[in-house]
């Protein structure tokens, strides 16, 4: 196995995304063709992990941009569970949020 890549995630393979969340049944996104495409569009920052071209994890953060901010989504694929891929997105995350935002400047996460 190839090490796990970390990226922002640019939309381009909304296949995988949809059946990554296939994988771990949350399928509340599919009533609606094209609501997990647009919800991943408003984000304010989306992360991959990637083994390979294979997509085997996501997080993203929904908020407004200047005081809230909500990790919505957090799915690892189950193959690949228990390995730490969701506290490299995590990490990617905060780490991304921390260099371009104020939002957290002096709360705990960075005190």
């Amino acid at each position: 196995m190839q090490p796990i890549t970390i990226t922002p995630y640019n939309g381009l393979e909304p296949h995988q995304l949809e059946a990554l969340y296939r994988s771990v049944g949350w399928t509340s996104y599919f009533r609606r063709p094209g609501l997990l495409a647009e919800a991943y569009a408003r984000s304010l920052k989306a992360f991959a992990a990637w083994d390979g071209p294979r997509l085997v994890g996501v997080v993203r953060a929904v908020g407004d941009g200047v005081s809230i901010l909500y990790i919505q989504d957090l799915i690892v694929h189950p193959e690949y569970q228990r390995r730490g891929i969701g506290s490299l997105l995590i990490s990617e995350m905060l780490k991304s949020l921390k260099k371009e935002t104020s939002l957290f400047k002096g709360s705990f996460l960075f005190g």
